[in-house]
């Protein structure tokens, strides 16, 4: 990667915009007390006429922008990839969430078929 942009006054421009648009969170997990990254969607070498297009970047955690590149690749990378990335995201935190839920009711449930906690503790409470 060619790191001679994070030197580039019109990057560092473009970056602090897209996190301000952004409110300086992670638009995946929304965490702002992390370091934050400008991400371009459509990849800086495949696509030099948008790098400085505010459309083009948005913000992202070291972790979540350091994961999109794992799973992607440096490079060439595309609105496209990243879209199907973000909504990746969004299904694992709905189904965490989901899973979350179904734990708690599951425990719940145990609780009810069970000998309540006076029971357990031999009538003491």
């Amino acid at each position: 990667m060619d790191r001679t942009r994070f030197q580039d006054p019109r990057f560092m421009k473009w970056a602090f915009a897209v996190k301000k648009r952004d409110g300086f969170q992670c638009c995946i997990c929304h965490l702002t007390d992390v370091e934050l990254n400008a991400h371009h969607m459509d990849g800086w070498e495949g696509f030099p006429k948008e790098r400085y297009a505010l459309k083009n970047g948005v913000t992202l955690c070291a972790a979540h922008h350091e994961h999109f590149h794992e799973s992607y690749g440096w490079g060439e990378n595309t609105r496209v990839q990243f879209d199907e990335y973000f909504e990746t995201c969004r299904l694992l935190r709905k189904k965490a969430l989901l899973d979350s839920v179904v734990r708690d009711i599951e425990e719940k449930e145990s609780w009810e078929g069970s000998e309540g906690p006076e029971e357990k503790l031999g009538g003491d409470l």
